[in-house]
Formats: structure tokens, C-alpha cells, sequence
């Protein structure tokens, strides 16, 4: 008998960079931005402070979502899948990359006027918004 797996990611972070749009060869959006999970905890009487970064990638109408309405700061909820893909650089060396896949975003602040190019937000717009998309392309 077969056992199942479940891979799931949930993260609330801030927007490490403005995010990246690019497109496939069939012409699908992808979205790429990293995302830093802040944890503090005390060891003793010292408080702890880290940061744990992520890679985050988004497909069609969320990529095209998150690069219109994310900038560098921003805090959001992400929910998606962890993934590893290999790949080969430009001189041949073949790589990996461990990324989260992410089908739920969900804006938890307010855009602040004029926030960098990729913001489209006014002051009408709505102070959380969330989009979930399935349509991944695997």
C-alpha cells in the first residue's frame, strides 16, 4: 500500500525585494520574490532573534497579482508546496534550488502611497486582499 504525503507551507513574512516577473515560453507568468520569516525566542534570559528566508514563486493571474501589488517590505501570508528543482548555470555547473510554490497570497498591511513601481495601490483600495489560485502549472 502506497503512503501519502502531504506537502504544505504556511509563512507570514515580509517581502524581501520587489518581486520579479517573467514569462514562460508558452507565456505563462511567473513571479519570483524572497520572503523573510522573523522568530524570536528566549534562551535563558537572552532573547533570540533570527531570520529565516525563503524563495518564493508564483504562477499566472497570482504572479501577475503579487508583482502588481507587492513591493520590498510588505507583509504577507503565503500558503504553498516546497519544492526542489534542478537546473544547469551558464557554465554548465548543475544546481539546485529549494522554493516554496505558493497558490495563496494574502496582503496583511496597507501599501503605502506611491510604495515603488510595482505598486498599484490608491488609498480606495482594500487594506487586505487575498487571492488564491490553483492553477499552478504541475
Amino acid at each position: 500500500m502506497a503512503q501519502l504525503g502531504v506537502n504544505r507551507i504556511t509563512l507570514i513574512g515580509n517581502l524581501g525585494q520587489d518581486p520579479k516577473l517573467n514569462h514562460t515560453e508558452n507565456n505563462r507568468a511567473v513571479c519570483n520574490f524572497s520572503l523573510a520569516v522573523n522568530e524570536q525566542y528566549h534562551s535563558g534570559d537572552e532573547k533570540i532573534e533570527r531570520t529565516e528566508w525563503f524563495r518564493i514563486v508564483t504562477f499566472n493571474a497570482l504572479a501577475e497579482v503579487c508583482h502588481q501589488y507587492l513591493t520590498k517590505g510588505r507583509v504577507v501570508y503565503i500558503v504553498g508546496r516546497v519544492q526542489t528543482r534542478r537546473y544547469e548555470d551558464r557554465d554548465g555547473v548543475e544546481r539546485s534550488v529549494t522554493e516554496v510554490v505558493a497558490n495563496v497570497m494574502k496582503m496583511l498591511d496597507r501599501a503605502k502611497k506611491g510604495n515603488g513601481p510595482n505598486s498599484g495601490l490608491s488609498d480606495n483600495q482594500p487594506e487586505r486582499a487575498t487571492i488564491d489560485s490553483d492553477d499552478t502549472p504541475f
